[in-house]
């Protein structure tokens, strides 16, 4: 029972370190199609990256031609061209207007494109995000999507409900193990042992 004890004790204390040590999936095929296309992609557009990802703005109120709206898209594409691992970026100012901001011209995004494998992407991904909250959006919405923000998103949220669930199920199965297994045995022995040393009117037996 001790040693189990310990044992948990033991998983418990080098959980954040593995935790810290896992990386986002690679799902690439090595010598695919899609893998020689990315790499004739980076040789002759390096500035489009090997991944494209959106800062997306929005506002219920103000439109892309007010200074409000040009200000914080200006701000979080300067924001984003500062993050290592950004390759470049396109504002909706000065890329196509037409096919970045919508119709009624209340929403707009910025096109940014990521370098390096998947994981490292991730990890761009996640210090643009951080980047892009820093920034003063005065009232407008600013959010970033794309697979490497979506899969931080995911791998955020069952890391989330992982360590809830083992908050939950370690102790219930230290109970568990202490009641149905060798600490049961160890108690019940305990238990019998002391009844032993009991007579039936409760006078301990003179040994």
């Amino acid at each position: 029972l001790i040693a189990w004890a310990l044992l948990l004790v033991a998983c418990a204390a080098t959980y954040p370190i593995l935790n810290s040590r896992l990386d986002s999936p690679d799902f690439v095929v090595d010598r695919s199609e899609s893998v020689q296309l990315d790499e004739l992609l980076a040789q002759h557009f390096p500035q489009l990256g090997t991944e494209q990802t959106l800062i997306v703005f929005h506002s219920a109120t103000e439109t892309a031609d007010d200074d409000a709206f040009r200000k914080t898209v200006g701000d979080a594409v300067a924001a984003a061209q500062e993050v290592d691992g950004v390759a470049g970026t396109i504002s909706p100012y000065f890329g196509d207007p037409t096919a970045q901001i919508s119709a009624d011209r209340r929403t707009a995004f910025a096109l940014v494109a990521l370098s390096g494998n998947t994981p490292a992407r991730a990890a761009v991904a996640e210090e643009l995000g951080k980047r892009i909250g820093d920034v003063d959006a005065h009232g407008i919405d600013v959010a970033l999507t794309g697979f490497s923000p979506m899969q931080n998103d995911m791998i955020g949220v069952q890391t989330h409900d992982m360590e809830r669930a083992e908050t939950l199920g370690i102790p219930v199965a230290f109970l568990l193990l202490v009641f149905t297994g060798p600490g049961a045995l160890a108690l019940d022995t305990a238990v019998s042992a002391s009844k032993a040393l009991v007579d039936r009117d409760g006078r301990a037996v003179e040994r």
